[in-house]
């Protein structure tokens, strides 16, 4: 299949040829990079975390978005349904679940392009930032597909410590950035568990 060219960027949302709108996602991606690499060894060893999922629970990404996290990982960053923290079209905060040294982070953010167009540029940030052995795309991207039929983009990453996984989706005008990170057996160990949080993707109002 022939893809056709992507759209040019508007020049006011230019920046040394990158899209500026995705920077915020594309340091998010870097943050969790780093954050796996620097501090989750050492975490490991030194924080137990006390704020586990359980049964029922469903997290916010965006005040019309939520997912369903897997239970026994724990919540170190994010807003239960159900919570009085966010209140009306306020934006909730990144979610950060964790699992052994697996970390998965889902965050939000204004968007108007497509998810492969969201997911290209992530990509072309993160490895201009941490360069092509730091941070390197292992094949073509290709689609995902939430239970409400949300067709999303995905490829697969790696570099000298751990692989991951991002994603992107587009919901009405917010882009959606999914990644998890981790040492390649943990994250083969909770491949089910990760497809089944991003399946859960779920817009309020769209039907099924």
């Amino acid at each position: 299949m022939i893809e056709t060219p992507a759209a040019r960027v508007p020049a006011e949302h230019r920046l040394l040829g990158l899209d500026r709108r995705t920077f915020p996602f594309a340091l998010v991606a870097l943050a969790v990079w780093a954050f796996w690499v620097a501090l989750v060894p050492w975490i490991d060893d030194h924080v137990a975390w006390d704020d586990r999922v359980e049964a029922g629970d469903v997290m916010l990404v965006t005040p019309d978005v939520t997912f369903t996290p897997a239970v026994g990982w724990d919540v170190t960053s994010g807003i239960r349904v159900g919570d009085d923290t966010v209140v009306g079209d306020q934006s909730p905060p990144d979610v950060v679940l964790t699992d052994g040294s697996v970390t998965l982070v889902m965050r939000a953010g204004p968007w108007d392009g497509t998810p492969r167009e969201l997911l290209r540029q992530i990509t072309a940030i993160t490895t201009t930032s941490e360069g092509g052995d730091a941070f390197r795309v292992t094949g073509p991207a290709g689609t995902v597909t939430t239970g409400q039929g949300h067709a999303g983009a995905a490829e697969n990453f790696t570099s000298p410590r751990v692989t991951g996984l991002l994603a992107a989706f587009v919901f009405g005008g917010d882009g959606v950035e999914v990644q998890a990170v981790g040492p390649p057996d943990q994250l083969s160990q909770r491949e089910d568990e990760i497809t089944g949080m991003i399946e859960s993707l779920t817009e309020a109002g769209s039907a099924s």
